[in-house]
């Protein structure tokens, strides 16, 4: 319990007046100090020592200075910065310091720590949350350190944060970029003005800045970064106009799911192009060597009809459907300027061109002595009209069944060695596979004059889905070799950040 006794005449002298009665005749007027109040056990049982009485008296007076930048001029995180400074602090020695080595930092007296030095420098006065926030920005725990309740010390070490060497924080996950919390909003367009100009890179280019909001005062961030979230329920009209993207239930989550549902487009757009590119070499390259050879298209107009409609509208439909997958957001992010057919993708389109085109060229020269069948240009008719020849049916459906089988390897597009990973998962796909094969099929028996196709035997159809299956384990060579001849894409990766 906590007494104080007035004087009976007394002036109370405050910064917006004096207030109460004065005192006697030439006496100053009275200024009521503080009581003193006796403690109780402060925290978890723990007496309020002289040591802490020191603790709580020197951190409740920090400075105001703090660690906001690097020499570089790149804005640390406010975590950041503020853990710099409370690691650095004299007067929190008992509880948190560096290291004999200086590249890792102690927290001991877990209780103290919690009760007088945390709430010094942040909102919060928990441990775990602490421990939380360290793992965001990439710290780690070393050398036995122990979540367990029985351990009362822990080791904490990240790979830029050093004693004495500030200018080290701007690398990793340390800077602004990453983990930047909500600060004050009109500070929030300079912020994006300098991450845009400092930059954080990823290979030449900078990285993509995104802004979320939901006031007014958010606009002009939400117009100057390259991507504006802004929320439905609880953002203003002007907050919405200002944005690209509008979160429909305000539920910050939708950001990542945007993210991922735009890198499968980005995908489904490459798998499209690296097929079509594909099939369009070999298509072109067989009948400009079929023209200039016997003066006359391996193809006719009507086979290539069919070819067309199996890389534009069924291949369209099938790549373009794969649904997104958890890898999509453990990769690195694209350069900006980067362009849509990577190195890894020219390789399989090289590749698998070499191949067919290698192979239907050796069927157009030499499979009549192989399959001991007439050539296909011994059938030319007055030298306008094509009859329909068992030789250049086979070049089509060997085509056909090799652009079939490609399409499976097409949905690989970073070098993945399991060409087949994820296919049942899309069932769209399996059945325009299932379709295209048994319309090729009919074609082929039943084609007649007006497909220019020639029955085959089991034998002949043997060789041509051969041909196409060869496809498979040719892509897993391409994929093994192409992946160790370049060299990863030079620059710092850094995490995507949402500001």
């Amino acid at each position: 319990m906590v007494s104080c006794h007035f004087p009976t005449s007394f002036r109370l002298s405050t910064a917006y007046g004096t207030y109460g009665a004065p005192g006697a005749p030439g006496q100053p007027a009275v200024r009521i100090q503080p009581p003193v109040v006796q403690t109780e056990p402060l925290f978890r049982g723990y007496p309020l020592t002289a040591a802490d009485a020191k603790l709580l008296t020197t951190t409740s007076s920090l400075s105001t200075k703090r660690t906001k930048c690097t020499p570089s001029g790149l804005p640390l995180a406010p975590f950041v910065a503020k853990l710099y400074d409370m690691v650095n602090d004299p007067a929190a020695d008992e509880c948190i310091y560096w290291s004999k080595s200086g590249t890792s930092f102690w927290v001991t007296n877990i209780d103290r720590f919690e009760a007088f030095v945390l709430p010094s420098y942040f909102k919060h006065n928990r441990m775990a949350f602490f421990i939380k926030q360290l793992r965001s920005y990439g710290f780690r725990q070393k050398l036995g350190g122990s979540f367990l309740d029985t351990v009362k010390e822990w080791f904490h070490a990240a790979n830029s944060f050093c004693r004495d060497n500030p200018e080290l924080l701007a690398k990793d996950k340390l800077t602004l970029a990453n983990g930047l919390s909500r600060s004050l909003v009109y500070k929030d367009k300079e912020k994006i003005r300098l991450l845009e100009k400092q930059g954080v890179y990823v290979f030449p280019d900078r990285q993509v800045v995104a802004m979320t909001g939901d006031g007014t005062n958010d606009a002009m961030a939400l117009k100057r970064a390259d991507v504006g979230f802004a929320m439905n329920i609880s953002g203003t009209q002007i907050a919405k106009d200002a944005a690209d993207i509008i979160l429909l239930d305000d539920n910050f989550a939708s950001i990542v799911t945007a993210v991922k549902w735009g890198r499968n487009v980005y995908d489904s757009i490459s798998k499209f192009l690296q097929f079509q590119l594909t099939v369009n070499v070999v298509a072109c390259s067989v009948t400009v060597v079929g023209v200039f050879s016997h003066q006359q298209p391996v193809i006719v107009a009507v086979q290539m009809l069919w070819i067309n409609l199996i890389m534009d509208s069924l291949a369209s439909l099938a790549l373009a459907t794969e649904p997104p997958t958890e890898a999509v957001m453990r990769r690195k992010p694209v350069n900006r300027s980067a362009s849509l057919i990577t190195r890894q993708m020219l390789c399989n389109i090289l590749g698998q061109t070499v191949y067919q085109i290698t192979a239907l060229l050796s069927i157009y020269f030499y499979g009549p002595q192989w399959l001991d069948i007439p050539a296909g240009h011994e059938h030319e008719d007055g030298g306008h009209n094509i009859k329909a020849s068992v030789h250049y049916t086979i070049i089509f459906t060997s085509f056909v069944m090799m652009t079939l089988f490609d399409e499976v390897n097409a949905r690989m597009l970073q070098g993945e060695l399991n060409v087949f990973k994820g296919m049942m998962n899309n069932r769209l796909f399996c059945i325009i596979m299932f379709i295209t094969f048994s319309l090729q099929v009919l074609m082929t028996e039943f084609g007649d004059n007006f497909f220019k196709t020639r029955p085959l035997t089991l034998y002949q159809w043997g060789i041509c889905v051969a041909c196409g299956a060869i496809t498979w384990p040719w892509q897993v060579l391409v994929s093994f070799f192409s992946t160790r001849l370049f060299a990863r894409p030079r620059g710092r990766v850094v995490a995507p950040t949402a500001i």
